[in-house]
């Protein structure tokens, strides 16, 4: 029996007379389903109703983006290795183009091999929240080869800021810091990991700018998760995977200078609504 001639005999049955409890018996289908027929029918009429009823069932046909927008969508990806919400930004903001979400994702998945949404360890573990600009800074260390990136990171606001130094001693580790604390300001708690570059001497810095210098669990970097986080966009969008040498340190700090402009002023953070750092700074302004 099609699906069709079910609505036309559930009709005939209720026009013999037949009660709806028997209609339902008899069709195997829900008495609410029966119930809502009966009443279409009698509100449109069986032909139309069975018309519209066929309609309904052709599935429509999903459009095709234009080729153009494609090509901008698969260059965004490349350039800046961004997922569809940022990419849906960009396009938007800098192009005037309006694209779905999931019309985004459908490129994608086609021409990029994407990271799976299960994600290792969700749980974070116990760490601070930050209500207000400067009430929590994340700091660590990248390894550049020759030369070492000191990194922090306002996990409010998503300011950030870089200084690269020539070993992981505490004594450079402390005058690295000094330098970040400095052009940040003070803040409530200055949070690191346990590397020797964050030992007592650079500590007793940090204590001057900062109400508490609280470090992470071993083995738990996911305490630190907005400068891990960090880092991979500088890797992906900024200094890469190569190895640099001391006599690159002015040539590279230039780079990644520029870098954070475009970090802090055009770059969209998903955290953050889609704003950038400087716009949400703006807004916390006291």
């Amino acid at each position: 029996m099609e699906n069709v001639s079910i609505y036309e005999l559930a009709w005939e049955l209720a026009r013999l007379g037949v009660s709806t409890p028997e209609i339902v018996r008899r069709l195997g289908k829900h008495r609410v389903t029966v119930y809502r027929w009966l009443k279409g029918i009698k509100y449109r009429g069986i032909k139309r109703f069975v018309k519209e009823k066929k309609e309904a069932k052709r599935k429509r046909k999903r459009r095709c983006l234009d080729t153009r927008v494609v090509l901008k969508i698969k260059k965004i990806r490349k350039q800046t290795g961004w997922c569809g919400e940022k990419i849906v930004w960009e396009l938007r903001h800098k192009y005037d183009v309006v694209v779905s979400k999931s019309s985004v994702y459908r490129v994608l998945n086609r021409y990029f091999k994407l990271r799976s949404k299960w994600k290792k360890n969700v749980a974070r573990g116990p760490q601070p929240k930050a209500v207000k600009p400067r009430d929590v800074i994340q700091a660590d260390t990248v390894d550049l080869g020759g030369l070492f990136a000191y990194t922090a990171i306002d996990i409010f606001t998503r300011e950030a800021l870089i200084v690269l130094g020539d070993t992981l001693e505490a004594k450079e580790g402390a005058k690295c810091v000094r330098k970040i604390l400095k052009t940040l300001g003070s803040c409530q708690i200055f949070q690191t990991d346990n590397g020797g570059e964050f030992g007592y001497e650079c500590s007793q810095i940090i204590k001057q700018f900062a109400l508490r210098h609280r470090k992470i669990h071993a083995r738990r970097k996911n305490e630190n998760a907005f400068i891990e986080s960090f880092h991979r966009s500088l890797r992906k969008e900024c200094v890469g995977w190569m190895k640099y040498t001391k006599k690159d340190k002015s040539r590279l700090q230039a780079l990644i200078n520029q870098y954070l402009i475009h970090y802090h002023t055009e770059r969209p953070h998903l955290g953050l609504g889609l704003k950038t750092p400087a716009e949400v700074a703006m807004l916390h302004l006291p």
